[in-house]
């Protein structure tokens, strides 16, 4: 640390030894060339600076516009996560990423219509990450640009995760529908075998009607 500080120093000693009027003026090409370069990213870094604000307030009016067309469907910010993964209400968490997503269109289509789902009358809240999926995705295992979350009492039940949806909205349904109530096995009824045993007993027990006496009426005076 102490030659480093050494180092710091002289450095700076040197500094104050170039005379930089003159430095300037010998190089004012390299001068101009340093200041345009300087001025063009204080220029960028303003129009960042400004723009970004106005795209995320666009891309969330977009999102809260869901509201209008369906009353099942709650749009929430990324940053609400954790709020919505606690909620002990049985709900659904659709986390979307539009970027290069083959499905979106679909996903969006059951987001925005009156009845996202003919089985499900669960809230879904509706997430799409706007600057960073990738952070996201590895914070809560999103292993796919579409992914719903089932949750029950605050704790998840199970989750379908997609890239390409093959069969449509029908095919989403039916998934989340298994989720949500798992079908039960069902046993297959078993054969039993009787044993001979009982068989012949019960063939020995039963007698021939041909094989039958007759017998004389006897009456009582």
């Amino acid at each position: 640390m102490t030659e480093f500080k050494r180092r710091v120093n002289q450095l700076f000693r040197s500094l104050k030894k170039v005379n930089w009027l003159d430095m300037i003026k010998s190089n004012k090409h390299f001068v101009v060339i340093i200041s345009l370069i300087t001025l063009l990213f204080l220029v960028m870094s303003a129009f960042v600076a400004t723009v970004r604000p106005t795209i995320r307030e666009k891309q969330l009016h977009a999102i809260s516009e869901l509201q209008s067309d369906n009353k099942q469907v709650i749009p929430t910010k990324e940053t609400d996560m954790q709020t919505v993964l606690s909620d002990k209400d049985s709900h659904i968490i659709a986390v979307i990423d539009s970027k290069g997503n083959p499905s979106f269109s679909k996903v969006e289509k059951l987001l925005t219509q009156k009845t996202p789902l003919e089985t499900i009358d669960w809230k879904i809240n509706y997430i799409q990450p706007i600057y960073n999926f990738t952070d996201m995705a590895k914070e809560y295992n999103l292993t796919a640009k579409n992914n719903f979350i089932v949750m029950e009492d605050g704790k998840e039940k199970g989750r379908y995760s997609f890239d390409k949806l093959p069969g449509g909205l029908d095919t989403l349904d039916e998934k989340l529908v298994e989720i949500i109530q798992p079908k039960i096995a069902r046993k297959e009824p078993k054969r039993i075998k009787v044993a001979k045993k009982v068989e012949d007993s019960l063939t020995e027990s039963t007698t021939d009607s041909s094989t039958r006496k007759k017998t004389k009426e006897i009456i009582f005076e």
